[in-house]
């Protein structure tokens, strides 16, 4: 990887956080502290995932962080309406 490309990865990364950070602010605000605590889990989970070596196991996990965070995003949008 050059440093593009991790740059790039960082950013994402960085940004993927931000956005679970504002999912538990919104349900903290519509008075949902179950999905606040849920909205918190990726960001935790990306912290472990992130030093792993076995590049699979990366992938994977980090497929299942993205698909968890889009559950509990679509919850909270219809938890808010």
């Amino acid at each position: 990887m050059d440093n593009l490309q991790i740059e790039v990865a960082k950013n994402v990364a960085n940004n993927g956080r931000l956005f679970c950070a504002l999912l538990v602010f919104i349900n903290v605000m519509t008075d949902h502290p179950a999905l606040a605590v849920l909205s918190a889990v990726p960001v935790g989970a990306s912290v472990i995932v992130d030093p792993l070596r076995n590049k699979t196991a990366k992938v994977i996990l980090s497929v299942w962080i993205v698909v968890f965070t889009a559950i509990i995003a679509l919850i909270s949008f219809i938890n808010a309406w």
